[in-house]
């Protein structure tokens, strides 16, 4: 991070992105822009991650939800520093991000004793529902889903790109 060339963290920082086993590990300069975008789903793209940074960073959380052409995330942040912690100066952050898909949502179901969905902006993004039960869901939710079962992009404007997990019973 310290070398500040946008290529060079890119390379370098695969091997610690294969190391953590996430599906999407990023790596933002002190002022928010990313230095490397590592994604294990190609239709999630580098100005999603970019958007969804920016977003982040404003909130000051250590975590977040990320959502982009179908994919759902949720990330973690840490601040990198040159230095020790407390006496640093931060250089960057990291983002980890792991996508939810119909595993989790499986095991989330099995603790929840329940059926599941995950939402974003009122569209069934992954769930223990079958098919047809997401499509009414999403539908008296007035989402949209695609035949593939994935939700569509949110289409509303000023959509703020939060995500939810709600229990059915």
């Amino acid at each position: 991070m310290t070398s500040q060339d946008t290529a060079t963290i890119e390379d370098a920082s695969t091997t610690f992105w294969e190391l953590s086993g996430s599906q999407l590990f990023v790596l933002a300069d002190r002022f928010g822009n990313l230095m490397a975008v590592h994604v294990s789903t190609p239709s999630f793209t580098k100005t999603e991650a970019h958007e969804s940074m920016a977003r982040s960073l404003t909130t000051h959380q250590t975590r977040d939800w990320w959502f982009g052409n179908g994919h759902l995330f949720q990330v973690f942040f840490q601040p990198i520093y040159f230095g020790p912690t407390g006496d640093g100066v931060q250089i960057g952050v990291l983002g980890v991000g792991y996508e939810i898909g119909r595993a989790e949502t499986t095991d989330v179901g099995r603790v929840a004793s329940s059926q599941v969905a995950f939402l974003h902006e009122k569209q069934v993004v992954a769930s223990t529902l079958s098919g047809v039960q997401a499509q009414e869901l999403s539908r008296k939710l007035g989402g949209a889903m695609q035949s593939d079962g994935r939700a569509t992009e949110c289409r509303q404007a000023g959509c703020p790109r939060r995500c939810t997990a709600s229990r059915l019973t």
